[in-house]
C-alpha cells in the first residue's frame, strides 16, 4: 500500500528545454533482501532514473529524484527503512557547472579536446581530422540514423592487412565522456605515431576502429532537449519515447535486465536490431576484414569488464579476458591512480541481455569488453570537463594493452 501511494504521487510528474532544479541524486544503501526487493520492483517497473542499477545487499544504488517528489519519496524510503545520502544536491547545479560555452570550430587547429561537443561538431572533426592525415586516418560512414543523421567511424591504420579494434562510444546518450575520450585518443594515437615507441609499434600491427558517437539522435537530444536522455529517438508508444540500443542486439533479446515496457530507460524495443542505428553498426563491424577485438565504452562505475552478461555462465576463454581486463585496469591504475574494477559484466554490474559485448563475442570476435569511465558517483553522468583529458588518457593506456593482446594472439580463438 505505501508503494502504490508513493507511485501515484510519482506517476504525475512528468520529466517536460527541460531543467532539473533542485532535483537530487540520492544514494541508497539497501542491507536486507526486502529493501532489495522493494528497489527492484521499482526499478523494473516503474519510471524512476536509477543512474545506477539495483546490484545486491551493501551495494549502493543512485537515483534521480524530481524535486516535486523529494520529500514523498524521502518519507517512502524512511517507511522502509532504507538508509540513503544526498549524492547530488542540485542536478541542475551540476548541468551548469559541467561544460563551458565555446564557439564552434572554423578549422581543426580551433577544435579543444577539452570541452564537450555537439553531435556536428564531431562529425566535421572526422572529416576534418581525416582529411589532415591522409595517411594515418580513414573516415567510414557507419550509417544513418531514425532521424536521418549520419554517423562515421574513424579508423586510425598504418597498413593493410591488420587485424581490426573497435571502439565504440556514445550509445548511451547522456554518458558525453565516452564520445569526448574516443576523440582524444585518436588526437593521441595520431600525434605520437612515430615518436612514441609503444604506439608506434602498436599501430605497425593494429588498426582501431574509433565510432565516436553510435547514438546520434539521443546525443543531439541530450544537447537540445534533455540532458538524462538515455535512450534512441524511435517512438516506441503513444506517451513514450526511445530504445535502449544497448538492449536492442540479438543477444538473449529481451531477456533478463532489459524492460519490455516502453517508457523504461532499458526498453529493448519491438525486436532485434529494430533501431537503425544499432543495425548499422551491426552491419559495419560485420564488414570488417578483420575484427579481432570490440570493447562498448560508457559511463559511469569504474569497470572494465567481458561477456557474458546475459548470464551467470563463464565465458569460455574465460581466463583470457580476465588477463586482459586485469592488466587494462592496472595500466589505468598507473596512469592518474584511479581505480577501477574488472570481472564479468553479470557477475560485477548486473544481468543484462541485448548487449553490444556479447552480441559481438557470441558472433564475431573471441575478446569482446565493456567499459564504464570515470567517476565513482560524485558527479555520475554530469562529469566536469576538467575530467576529460586524465579519463581519456587512462582509456588510452588500457587500449593499448588491448591492442598488445591481439598483437600476441590472444583473440584468435575462443
Amino acid at each position: 500500500m505505501k508503494l502504490l501511494v508513493f507511485l501515484s504521487l510519482f506517476a504525475v510528474c512528468v520529466f517536460a528545454r527541460k531543467t532539473f532544479h533542485g532535483d537530487q541524486v540520492l544514494r541508497l544503501h539497501p542491507i536486507t533482501e526486502g529493501q532489495l526487493n522493494t528497489l527492484q520492483n521499482l526499478e523494473k517497473q516503474y519510471e524512476l532514473d536509477f543512474w545506477t542499477p539495483v546490484r545486491g545487499i551493501g551495494i549502493p544504488v543512485d537515483i534521480r529524484v524530481p524535486s516535486g517528489r523529494l520529500a514523498s519519496f524521502k518519507a517512502y524510503l524512511s517507511t522502509t527503512g532504507i538508509h540513503y545520502a544526498v549524492f547530488i544536491d542540485d542536478v541542475q547545479n551540476y548541468i551548469n557547472a559541467e561544460r563551458t560555452e565555446h564557439p564552434t570550430p572554423k578549422a581543426l587547429a580551433d577544435f579543444n579536446y577539452h570541452v564537450y561537443h555537439h553531435f556536428d561538431e564531431i562529425q566535421q572533426w572526422i572529416s576534418d581530422m581525416a582529411a589532415a592525415h591522409p595517411k594515418l586516418l580513414t573516415n567510414s560512414t557507419v550509417g544513418t540514423s531514425y532521424e536521418g543523421l549520419k554517423f562515421s567511424a574513424l579508423t586510425v591504420t598504418t597498413k593493410k592487412g591488420n587485424p581490426q579494434f573497435v571502439i565504440n562510444c556514445g550509445i548511451h546518450a547522456r554518458e558525453w565522456i565516452s564520445p569526448a575520450t574516443c576523440m582524444f585518443s585518436v588526437k593521441q594515437l595520431v600525434t605520437e605515431y612515430g615518436t612514441d615507441p609503444t604506439i608506434t609499434g602498436l599501430l605497425d600491427k593494429v588498426d582501431f576502429v574509433f565510432i565516436p558517437s553510435s547514438n546520434p539522435d539521443g546525443y543531439q537530444y541530450t544537447w537540445s532537449d534533455d540532458r538524462m536522455w538515455r535512450k534512441t529517438r524511435t517512438p516506441s508508444s503513444a506517451r513514450c519515447t526511445g530504445v535502449d540500443p544497448n538492449r536492442n542486439w540479438d543477444a538473449n533479446f529481451g531477456g533478463p535486465g532489459a524492460s519490455d515496457m516502453p517508457c523504461s530507460d532499458t526498453y529493448y524495443g519491438p525486436y532485434a536490431f529494430s533501431e537503425p542505428c544499432t543495425l548499422a553498426q551491426k552491419k559495419f563491424v560485420e564488414g570488417l576484414p578483420n575484427p579481432k577485438m570490440y570493447i562498448d565504452v560508457h559511463s559511469y562505475s569504474q569497470l572494465w569488464m567481458f561477456p557474458y552478461g546475459y548470464k551467470l555462465d563463464r565465458p569460455s576463454n574465460f581466463d583470457t579476458l580476465d588477463k586482459i581486463a586485469n592488466d587494462s585496469v592496472a595500466a589505468i591504475k598507473v596512469t592518474h591512480g584511479k581505480t577501477y574494477q574488472s570481472g564479468q559484466i553479470s557477475t560485477t554490474i548486473y544481468v543484462a541481455s541485448g548487449s553490444t559485448a556479447d552480441y559481438f563475442y557470441d558472433n564475431v570476435t573471441p575478446c569482446s569488453f565493456a567499459a564504464e569511465l570515470r567517476d565513482e558517483g560524485q558527479y555520475g553522468f554530469l562529469l566536469p570537463e576538467s575530467e576529460i583529458q586524465p579519463t581519456a588518457e587512462e582509456s588510452l593506456a588500457a587500449f593499448q594493452v588491448m591492442a598488445q593482446a591481439i598483437i600476441d594472439h590472444k583473440c584468435d580463438s575462443y
